[in-house]
């Protein structure tokens, strides 16, 4: 593969890791009280960040799936590594005395979705890849518009967001990387993109009020209930509208993805796994060391926007070294070696 197609997509992981990454550092001042800023960021991250991420994954698991046999080895990890975080989590809750039910390890919610997600994407690109791509992606999309008007569709088994994300996962397994490319390189496609990202900066700074009232569709994880019964009604065609906004502005933000080799990107997007396995747990953490009495001091100001930048850039680079990435290898190195000997035999 050219050395700069990697770069591209090594600079793209990364990018899109930072914004996760500041997206978690100010999620939780879009509660009330706080400027609206936050949630015009909020907006803007989630409209993109996750579907572009998973658009890459749906990508890049061509050449995966394309091997014939299903990838088992390479794929547990990733189930393994969502149970942990839940395990996490359900520990987190014990000290603070909130009830565990039976099935509360079975609700992926936080962070802990995402790893499981990419294994049943996989599994299901794996089934329905003989079929023609237009189908399934139509039938994706319009499933979704429509499942969400069941009550019941939230973290059990991740099985919204898997519902809700699945076509980006799809639209990236059937989408030609060097044709996608050379379309992103064009200039005048350049252009365009720096003005959808501009337009759509100004809509959720200007119009953030009616807009943050959409905030359940960018999670995935809500039903339409969460709209209100007002919007109820319109939930499915509101869904694919936000299919269409997030495409939009998904391929603008890679469009304008530098290609040149960076090395700190370079470091970032080869060790996208093990940032997202510990940079939550650790942001929790953070607000949890009377932070937040700080961030109250100086909420209205630019500087926390700032500093979540840089904390960011720091704890990415931090997550990136051995001593967090040697777990997360570890856990990975543990079934392929029993792929491989399975395989042997």
């Amino acid at each position: 593969m050219p050395r700069e197609r990697i770069a591209l997509w090594d600079n793209a992981k990364a990018v899109l890791m930072l914004l996760v990454v500041s997206g978690h550092f100010l999620e939780p001042l879009t509660a009330e009280g706080y400027p609206l800023i936050y949630r015009s960021i909020f907006l803007f991250l989630y409209t993109f960040h996750m579907p572009a991420f998973i658009f890459i994954s749906g990508m890049f698991s061509k050449h995966t799936l394309g091997k014939g046999e299903f990838p088992i080895g390479k794929l547990l990890p990733f189930v393994v590594l969502s149970f942990l975080l839940k395990a996490f989590y359900l520990c987190k809750d014990a000290v603070r005395n909130k009830d565990f039910t039976a099935n509360s390890i079975f609700q992926l919610s936080n962070i802990a979705w995402f790893l499981f997600a990419v294994f049943i994407f996989y599994c299901m690109m794996y089934l329905l890849k003989p079929l023609k791509g237009q189908y399934v992606l139509l039938f994706a999309i319009l499933f979704a518009a429509i499942a969400g008007y069941n009550g019941r569709l939230g973290d059990f088994f991740a099985v919204g967001r898997i519902v809700v994300f699945f076509p980006f996962f799809a639209l990236g397994y059937y989408t030609d990387r060097e044709r996608l490319q050379v379309f992103l390189a064009k200039k005048e496609v350049k252009i365009a993109a720096a003005a959808v990202l501009l337009l759509f900066a100004a809509a959720v700074v200007v119009f953030v009020k009616p807009l943050y009232a959409l905030r359940p569709l960018l999670t995935g994880r809500n039903p339409f209930q969460q709209l209100g019964q007002t919007l109820y009604y319109w939930g499915g065609l509101l869904r694919l509208l936000c299919y269409g906004v997030s495409t939009a502005v998904m391929l603008a933000v890679l469009a304008l993805i530098p290609r040149r080799r960076f090395r700190f990107f370079a470091f970032i997007g080869q060790n996208t796994l093990s940032i997202y396995f510990w940079h939550l747990p650790i942001v929790e953490a953070v607000y949890l060391l009377s932070i937040p009495a700080w961030v109250e001091r100086y909420r209205y100001a630019p500087v926390v926007i700032l500093a979540a930048a840089a904390a960011s850039v720091a704890l990415c680079a931090l997550l990136s070294l051995p001593p967090f990435m040697t777990f997360v290898n570890f856990v990975k190195g543990l079934f392929q070696k029993h792929a491989t000997n399975s395989a042997k035999h």
